[in-house]
């Protein structure tokens, strides 16, 4: 069969050079999202409107999942009573303090650094690395010198590169938007000046995402990937065990749980759901445990379109399901609204758990709730084979086509990213999960435990986590350039499902439909070969 064109412009409108906009740039990173959602219909009322909390504001914008800098109005903690027994770790081994990289793997990153001083431009969402990490990296290479720009969204930081009305050397960036970036031809390929001793221990599925889903993975770097955002699953403990509930583990007893929980208390909801770019997000990872997606990366700039298959359908029914019987919160993540739910439990979990959650999210805006969090493993479908967690969030840092000093911009996105000193101070200053499995085996700062979680180590299950995230799962959600396109279109659709206006199983043909037009705005062409869609860079 030969290829011919698939285009659904016929079908849809679409505002050229807005929808384009809207195909190449980043969104706020995931504690950042835009606070006014897409219509929002609310199949339940939710409860009567009360005064806005004045102890906490809502987390300002970040990013990395990976992040948000704890609001500083947040009432002081108070101390989480410890448990009389917490059971010993024994997944991973015990860890040995490596502050430094060894003197090999100095050298040669003493070999990027320039033998004069340079100033090095960098776009950093949320205003990460933080300035002591920073200054850590100067006292090994005094001669790159960094000039810090803080952001918080990328669509703008975007559209100014694509123009040149603004200049910069390097980018820390959210990490699924890297192949958006690598396909329009905004970075280096700093492949050359990588030292593989140092990236050592980075999972294959973040190599593949920062090759840009058109280079090859291990020779051709795009991008220096800095944290993750693999998931588990938080739960309030209180609430399970006033209402003698078990711990779900699987996606089916969560359903039950759902009931249970709402049957109990009308107020009680087992977690929330909004129709802004966050759900959207949210339901992009729980697809990766069920091999859906976006987009699977073929190489080459070609990309088989895979919205509409039936793993994502089994995600979105599972949604659509809950929503239908009332059992989710419908609110906007990081509203008002949506803290004073949680302050008062009217929300009690987070499948979504992801790396950045424990310090940024419940420490960070909750310090009130210490001692009543727990942590679990991430739901599991009770017909998987294996055990798979997903990943939601993360960042990177790119060095920017035509940087002034690419080797020196190499250097830095290596060592702020990688080095166990950076990787530690990182893990303080803000709470940046790192990207490399080896980094966190390797450091005690990851196996300490946390008061506000009842002394879990909560290393341990992220750790497991991001060892249980496979390639084939997350390449096409994380390996592809249409993120933007399918955050941005999704909400609205998903929207008009829970108002009734057409049945769940259409979401996803409406979902393709829509993004179709903007991918070809994007410089992509989309054939129709041997019944699958390919979108190919052009």
């Amino acid at each position: 069969m030969s290829d011919r064109p698939v285009s659904r412009r016929k079908y849809i409108a679409v505002a050229g050079a807005a929808a384009a906009a809207a195909v190449i740039g980043g969104a706020a990173y995931y504690l950042s999202l835009p606070k006014a959602p897409a219509p929002t219909p609310t199949p339940k009322p939710t409860p009567k409107p009360t005064p806005k909390p004045t102890a906490t504001a809502a987390p300002t914008a970040t990013p990395t999942p990976t992040a948000t800098p704890a609001p500083t109005v947040t009432p002081k903690p108070t101390a989480a009573p410890k448990p009389t027994a917490t059971p010993k770790p024994t997944a991973t081994p015990k860890p040995t303090a490596a502050p430094t990289p060894p003197p090999s793997i100095m050298e040669k990153l003493k070999e990027l650094e320039p033998s004069s001083p340079v100033t090095l431009r960098l776009w950093a969402l949320s205003d990460v690395p933080m300035d002591p990490v920073i200054e850590a990296f100067n006292k090994y290479f005094p001669n790159v010198k960094i000039d810090k720009t803080a952001g918080s969204g990328e669509q703008e930081l975007f559209a100014k590169l694509k123009t040149g009305a603004e200049v910069f050397d390097l980018l820390r960036v959210q990490l699924y938007n890297i192949p958006t970036y690598a396909t329009q031809g905004l970075l280096e390929d700093i492949g050359p000046y990588i030292v593989p001793e140092l990236v050592d221990g980075i999972p294959d599925w973040g190599l593949a995402n920062v090759a840009g889903g058109i280079g090859e993975i291990g020779k051709n770097w795009y991008a220096v990937p800095q944290d993750f955002g693999p998931c588990v699953h938080a739960y309030r403990k209180d609430i399970f065990d006033k209402y003698n509930l078990p711990v779900p583990k699987t996606w089916e007893e969560y359903a039950a749980a759902a009931n249970m929980l709402h049957a109990a208390d009308s107020n009680l909801y087992i977690t929330n759901f909004d129709f802004t770019g966050f759900s959207a997000q949210a339901l992009g990872a729980y697809m990766q445990q069920v091999k859906g997606g976006v987009a699977l990366p073929l190489g080459g700039g070609k990309f088989e379109l895979i919205v509409d298959c039936p793993a994502n359908r089994k995600v979105i029914n599972y949604w659509g399901n809950l929503i239908d019987n009332e059992l989710l919160l419908i609110t906007p993540a990081w509203s008002d609204d949506w803290i004073k739910a949680v302050k008062e439990g009217m929300i009690a979990s987070f499948p979504w758990a992801a790396a950045w959650v424990p310090g940024f999210v419940l420490k960070g805006v909750f310090p009130e709730l210490a001692g009543k969090w727990r942590l679990a493993d991430a739901l599991q479908w009770k017909d998987s084979p294996r055990f798979v967690s997903f990943n939601f969030g993360g960042s990177c840092l790119a060095v920017v086509k035509g940087a002034k000093d690419v080797k020196a911009a190499a250097l830095f996105a290596q060592w702020i990213t990688q080095a166990p000193e950076a990787v530690e101070l990182s893990w303080k200053y803000p709470g940046i999960w790192p990207s490399n499995v080896k980094r966190l085996k390797e450091l005690a700062v990851f196996r300490e435990p946390w008061d506000y979680f009842g002394g879990q180590v909560i290393g341990d299950l992220y750790i497991k986590a991001q060892e249980n995230i496979f390639p084939e799962n997350v390449l096409a959600v994380y390996g592809q350039p249409f993120w933007q396109i399918y955050v941005t279109q999704f909400p609205e659709i998903l929207s008009g499902a829970a108002q009734g206006k057409y049945p769940w199983d259409e979401v996803l043909p409406k979902l393709l439909d829509a993004m179709i037009p903007q991918i070809e705005d994007a410089g992509f062409e989309v054939t129709e070969k041997n019944g699958k869609i390919i979108a190919s860079y052009v």
